[in-house]
């Protein structure tokens, strides 16, 4: 059931798949010693919109300094974000990205994490053509999926 109703800028997503990331095992055992019980982790949500709101524009959230947190956090609104191993989910409709047709959702959830953080910067950089060399520090599984959609593009990685 969900505690947060769909807005203006909103897309409800009934959720099929959702991966799992390192964070999701850092939030569930209280590693970072921030976690709220009872938590629903996953932030690697793919699924169906089932409502979208009639303000709904795109951004580019991810250069945003500020943090929005899937689950674990509170909202501004005060409802808890419980994640993506939960029904569905509403989200502010510029955090939703539409996959392209013939996609298998089943094995695109894993994309939406750390191999995004890694190829978004390398796109928006012009560092995702052949030729070009990146460095990678604690995350180079990351860099390696990232730069791996495609071997005529691929950077060379650098660890």
């Amino acid at each position: 059931m969900l505690d947060r109703k769909n807005g203006e800028n909103d897309v409800t997503i009934k959720i099929l798949y959702c991966g799992i990331c390192h964070s999701d095992l850092h939030s569930v055992k209280n590693r970072w010693q921030n976690s709220v019980y009872p938590i629903v982790p996953g932030h690697e949500i793919v699924g169906v919109v089932t409502e979208v709101g009639g303000k709904c524009a795109r951004h580019d959230e991810n250069y945003c300094p500020g943090m929005i947190v899937t689950c674990n956090a509170t909202e501004a609104d005060s409802t808890v974000t419980y994640g993506g191993y939960s029904d569905s989910i509403v989200v502010e409709g510029h955090f939703a990205v539409k996959f392209p047709a013939g996609m298998p959702l089943d094995r695109s959830a894993p994309l939406l994490c750390a191999n995004i953080t890694v190829y978004n910067p390398m796109k928006r950089f012009g560092l995702d053509v052949p030729g070009k060399h990146i460095g990678t520090s604690e995350w180079w599984p990351s860099a390696d999926s990232a730069t791996s959609p495609s071997s005529s593009a691929r950077p060379s990685v650098r660890r």
